[in-house]
């Protein structure tokens, strides 16, 4: 059974259409409206797992999404070249934003996109996502 978004995220058609039977109360679902409940779970478990790669910090997401256009692993593990431009471009945007009082190091910003990349491999619909 699917327990959870996250793992009807993770599942395709043909896993979440055999859990359902003739005898199931409300019939089985067509592969369209799987199709379409695991489209909208991954929507719903992007954030989530954003904020699980961003130790649930909710400013560097806002940030990151917009003033870097990264706010999905894919988007984020293109800056494993250039972190600092990243750490840059979330810095300079909490500025402008009058928020001072939060700030990000290299370390942050390289463990981010570290987590990413890992995200990516965990999960291979997020590359389906981009900013």
């Amino acid at each position: 059974s699917v327990r959870n978004y996250r793992e009807l995220a993770n599942a395709n058609v043909d896993d979440v259409l055999p859990k359902f039977s003739d005898r199931h109360p409300g019939g089985v679902p067509s592969s369209d409206t799987v199709e379409k409940w695991i489209d909208a779970a991954q929507s719903r478990s992007l954030e989530e797992i954003m904020l699980e790669i961003l130790d649930g910090d909710q400013d560097a997401l806002e940030l990151l999404r917009d003033h870097a256009r990264s706010s999905c692993p894919r988007d984020l593990s293109n800056w494993r070249s250039a972190p600092g431009l990243l750490l840059d471009a979330i810095s300079r945007g909490g500025a402008e934003g009058g928020d001072n009082s939060k700030t990000w190091e290299r370390s942050d910003v390289v463990r981010w996109i570290r987590r990413a990349k890992v995200a990516l491999g965990v999960c291979t619909w997020l590359e389906l996502f981009t900013t």
